[in-house]
């Protein structure tokens, strides 16, 4: 900032480039700015918690910060300039090599940003989102993020999205819509609401389930048409009704996760890539998964502890009591329970529950789901012999393989699987995750490549994608 601050002093020093920038973006890069420096003059500490002249932004307050943070102001604005700049740049590079890029587009954003203080009244601050519970997070999410006011946003044009568009279509080509299924309702929790409570007391917005399809539409509606851009969705989580229609309505291709991709109303084995929607991108994970090396080390098999504990006590059942009746004592990995091989099918689960079945529906899908996984998975891929519980680079290529001839139109992996391929990575691997939705720390979205570009290259991995693509036809 000093060197910003020297240079600004002298003749002609702003540059006209950024000049045009600056009033392009007006609209929010002014406000983006303030807050930038507010929070510096306040000690990075939340907007809530500033005096009320700027909390509120009082004319009076925000005319006299203009007039006396202008040099701060503009390095901020700078600082915008030089990103866009070298964004725009890889983009360019990347078209000239004929390669798209998929962006994001966060759903939700931080309580704490320019966007809440600026424009409070697209955010329903007296809430908190999240998603209710079900078999992978027992006691639901919070993510904190204040949910949209989408009526406030609507009467305005849903301006607030559509710039948000425009100014992204200079940095990639199609972009993931994040948590598709929040556009019909999304999981609100009462501020008052104990943290410790997570997701479980709360409710859809809107509450109506007749108005999820209508309020979904229009959204997207008003997503589509303000951008060129391909967009695609995550369409995973608890999925209403109303979502697939939705989708192919308008032509937007959803996931197919390929561990969560199964005939779930049957006998929950692993779909075949010719079932997959056509209009869809197969994975084998998503950043908010553990990879396919993680999985089979650590969850391949098993079901999470706190859910099949949350449902005994309603079923009469003692968890302690069964817990050694139904799976392995010895398995190393906290939180999640290990079948023992002996539960061999339905009819034993329920003698050792001492359920009927009309009382264990619950129990029976979360052993459908999970009982020998590893074995099925192993033969859904087409890998013979028996499972080991280290993956090692076979697993991670008949993976990839399979996924790539499903119907599916994208087939797009994780970093992290594509490395799988080989042995160097492979120890790594499995603790290799990008975020572990409902928590919050350090160990979220802080993830670097355990090799530098020249130990990416020395990996040669680059002869081994372009096989498994042209098998299978997706070059």
């Amino acid at each position: 900032f000093q060197i910003f601050k020297a240079s600004a002093g002298a003749r002609h020093a702003v540059p006209l480039p950024l000049k045009r920038f600056s009033e392009k973006n007006r609209s929010w890069l002014k406000p983006y700015a303030r807050f930038k420096v507010l929070k510096e003059r306040f000690h990075h500490s939340a907007w809530e918690q500033w005096p009320d002249e700027y909390k509120f932004k009082h004319r009076e307050a925000i005319e006299r910060l203009d007039a006396d943070e202008a040099g701060r102001m503009a390095f901020h604005e700078w600082l915008q300039w030089q990103l866009f700049h070298q964004f725009a740049d890889a983009k360019r590079h990347a078209v000239r090599r004929g390669v798209f890029l998929i962006g994001d587009l966060p759903f939700l954003v931080s309580r704490d940003s320019a966007d809440v203080w600026a424009e409070p009244e697209f955010f329903k601050l007296d809430r908190a989102s999240g998603a209710p519970p079900d078999l992978y997070f027992a006691l639901g999410q919070r993510w904190g993020m204040p949910p949209y006011n989408w009526p406030g946003i609507a009467a305005r044009g849903y301006e607030y999205m559509a710039r948000k568009l425009r100014y992204a279509e200079h940095f990639y080509d199609l972009f993931r819509v994040d948590h598709f299924v929040g556009i019909f309702r999304v999981w609100t929790i009462a501020l008052t609401e104990p943290p410790e409570s997570a997701g479980q007391r709360g409710a859809f917005d809107p509450p109506d389930e007749s108005q999820w399809a209508a309020n979904g539409r229009a959204h997207l509606e008003a997503i589509v048409k303000n951008t060129r851009m391909l967009p695609l969705a995550e369409d995973l989580g608890v999925v209403p009704v109303c979502s697939n229609p939705t989708l192919a309505q308008f032509a937007i291709p959803g996931m197919e996760v390929q561990r969560w991709t199964r005939d779930w109303e049957g006998n929950a084995d692993f779909k075949g890539p010719l079932l997959y929607r056509r209009n869809s991108v197969a994975v084998l994970s998503t950043h908010d998964m553990t990879g396919l090396f993680g999985w089979w080390r650590d969850e391949a098999g098993t079901v999470d502890a706190g859910m099949f504990r949350k449902k005994c006590p309603s079923r009469g059942v003692s968890f302690e009591k069964v817990r050694p009746k139904l799976f392995d004592p010895a398995h190393p990995v906290p939180g999640r329970l290990l079948w023992r091989p002996d539960v061999r099918d339905v009819s034993v689960l329920l003698e050792r529950l001492g359920l009927r079945e009309e009382q264990a529906r619950d129990f029976i899908e979360m052993y459908r789901g999970s009982f020998d996984e590893k074995r099925r998975f192993r033969r859904f891929i087409g890998l013979p012999g028996e499972p080991r519980r280290q993956p090692g680079p076979e697993l991670a290529r008949h993976a990839i393989l399979k996924a790539h001839e499903a119907e599916s139109v994208f087939s797009v992996q994780p970093i992290q699987d594509w490395l799988s391929l080989s042995p160097r990575f492979a120890p790594e691997a499995a603790d290799f995750r990008i975020n572990y939705p409902g928590s919050s720390g350090p160990q979220n979205w802080t993830r670097r490549l355990p090799m530098s570009l020249e130990g990416l290259k020395a990996m040669r991995l680059d002869r081994e994608i372009l096989k498994l693509n042209r098998k299978a036809g997706r070059c």
